[in-house]
């Protein structure tokens, strides 16, 4: 009894340490207004306070960098740097200007423009400590913070070695009062934006959530563009819906178009959804069971997340990124994305339900090529191979570091193409085309122009192929006249099924002629006698995996109870 007490307080105390920032971030809502330095920078809320993007006030005396510190811009064009923005100018003869006065507490926006080469704009006052903006030959950066409440003198500098010794100084005079920051006057407002808003054309597809205008780029209340990388809950992240009825999904349907995933302990449902680069993507979330957490790994899709508690349905819209590629999801509950709760969503690449490498493989006695072929940054290998025409090939590709997309440049191999994420494998299996050399490549966006590509040679098969290839051709086998197998179900027992002593006398050279035909030889081929055949197997492999995650469940509960007691 002891053992359980102890057992449960643990549970209730680790809940409360990973879900209490959740709430936090969840029920915390700035008022904000600017961000004058897109597409990345610090916030302004409309009370003249600077935050970071997860909502947390930036503390001006941290060491530069970390993450209370106020952040300095990308590199800006000239029309991105806003009308109200103090600019200074440094080069070997010093800034320009050398002095300029704020108010205290006052939101400065100040941007600094390198004349020649390397600068490193810093304050001497550890009061001005995490203001800092460091910048290249004929660059321009900018940074944002509050001016700090004490009145008075604060000499800043360039921090490069010997740059302050040749004159490169400067002072900001801060003086008592408060000046509001002009929001009017502002034009990166209108910059960040990007686009020109109709007020009386934007809808909501779901209530309570982002909003969207007539050109479908998701807002905030403030009608700026949602940050999709920003921390879920935050005041510029895409906002997630209030709990939703049935009747309300039924009616979004009608009118919007609208993509619903379904959470259970078994995984998601559709575990796969396809999506174009920047379409606005309208996605429901239900549970089935119990509390879930929808997020994305990506760190481009870091505040797109919603939660959902038992038998309940919420709503996110979003844009879908720029960049094509597969984005993995999951079930952020602890131990949810190891039992399965995992899915893809294919930005601007075609959905593939392919096999694990371990599936395709799982017959060692199938007498066809296997090909091994690693992706990494700039290179494949091997970047060659070399097949038989009309042989069956499992193709297996392994990634090395992040995501890639393996891509024929034939349109005769179109369909084989294969997603993986960072340090995943997976494998496809297809039937060699005619012969002559087929370039393939890596799909993602600039992976192709550093390396990423091959070639695979096919030749002449001069051997009589007397081995039926299930996996690329998939006959429906008929009893009494009826077809009892169909192509889909096919699918999970052809590997399986086929031995080395399968044989079919005749060449089977495409599917349209299999389609169809009696197979009058038992004894020549382990035929798949009925439909009930197919269901034991599929049944017996999905009971398999069943049994392997609750071991694992078991294991892990073991080594939980070990470590405490």
């Amino acid at each position: 009894m002891n053992i359980i007490k102890k057992t449960s307080f643990f549970i209730i105390w680790l809940s409360v340490f990973i879900f209490l920032p959740y709430f936090v971030l969840a029920t915390t809502n700035y008022d904000v207004y600017d961000m004058p330095f897109p597409p990345n920078g610090n916030i302004i809320s409309k009370d003249g306070i600077v935050f970071n993007i997860e909502g947390i006030p930036v503390d001006i005396s941290v060491l530069p960098g970390s993450p209370s510190a106020p952040e300095q811009s990308r590199a800006l064009e000239e029309g991105e740097i806003s009308e109200n923005a103090i600019r200074l100018k440094v080069s070997a003869e010093g800034f320009n200007p050398k002095n300029f006065t704020v108010k205290t507490g006052q939101v400065v926006v100040l941007v600094v423009m390198s004349g020649d080469r390397t600068h490193v704009l810093r304050f001497d006052d550890p009061i001005l400590k995490g203001v800092a903006i460091g910048i290249s030959g004929n660059e321009i950066r900018g940074l944002v913070f509050n001016a700090p409440e004490k009145f008075g003198s604060y000499t800043f500098y360039c921090d490069v070695p010997g740059h302050r010794g040749r004159g490169e100084t400067g002072i900001m005079h801060v003086e008592s009062g408060s000046e509001k920051y002009d929001f009017k006057g502002d034009t990166s407002l209108k910059i960040y934006k990007n686009i020109e808003i109709d007020e009386d054309k934007i809808f909501q597809v779901f209530p309570e959530s982002s909003l969207i205008s007539e050109d479908e780029v998701v807002l905030t209340v403030e009608l700026i563009p949602v940050n999709n990388t920003a921390t879920p809950g935050c005041p510029i992240a895409p906002k997630q819906s209030c709990a939703l009825s049935e009747y309300q999904i039924r009616k979004a349907k009608e009118k919007y178009d609208i993509i619903r995933v379904t959470a259970s302990a078994t995984g998601f449902s559709p575990n796969k959804f396809r999506v174009e680069p920047g379409q606005l993507v309208n996605l429901i979330v239900s549970s089935w069971d119990r509390t879930h957490v929808f997020k994305f790994d990506s760190i481009l899709l870091r505040g797109v997340a919603i939660g959902v508690g038992g038998k309940e349905s919420r709503g996110i819209s979003f844009n879908a990124p720029e960049e094509k590629g597969i984005y993995t999801f999951y079930c952020d509950i602890p131990g949810h994305k190891g039992r399965g709760e995992v899915g893809e969503m294919y930005v601007g690449v075609e959905i593939e339900y392919k096999i694990k490498e371990e599936e395709a493989l799982q017959g060692n006695e199938i007498p066809q090529n296997v090909i091994r072929l690693h992706i990494g940054a700039g290179y494949m290998k091997p970047n060659e191979f070399t097949v038989k025409s009309g042989e069956a090939v499992i193709l297996s590709v392994i990634s090395d570091d992040r995501t890639h997309v393996f891509k024929f440049d034939d349109a005769s191999l179109q369909g084989v193409a294969i997603g993986v994420a960072g340090n995943e494998t997976r494998a496809i299996t297809f039937k060699a085309p005619a012969t002559g050399d087929y370039s393939f490549y890596c799909d993602v966006p600039g992976h192709r122009g550093r390396g990423e590509t091959g070639v695979m040679h096919v030749v002449k098969n001069s051997e009589k192929e007397s081995k039926s290839i299930k996996k690329e051709i998939q006959p429906v086998y008929r009893k009494n006249g009826e077809n009892i197998v169909s192509k889909s179900k096919l699918m999970l027992a052809s590997l399986s099924e086929i031995t080395k002593e399968d044989k079919i006398e005749k060449e089977i050279e495409n599917s349209d002629e299999v389609e169809g035909k009696n197979f009058p030889d038992d004894n020549n081929i382990n035929e798949i006698k009925d439909e009930d055949d197919v269901q034991k197997v599929y049944l017996e492999q999905r009971v398999q995996r069943l049994e392997n995650i609750v071991d694992k469940i078991i294991g892990l509960i073991k080594t939980l109870i070990e470590k405490i007691f």
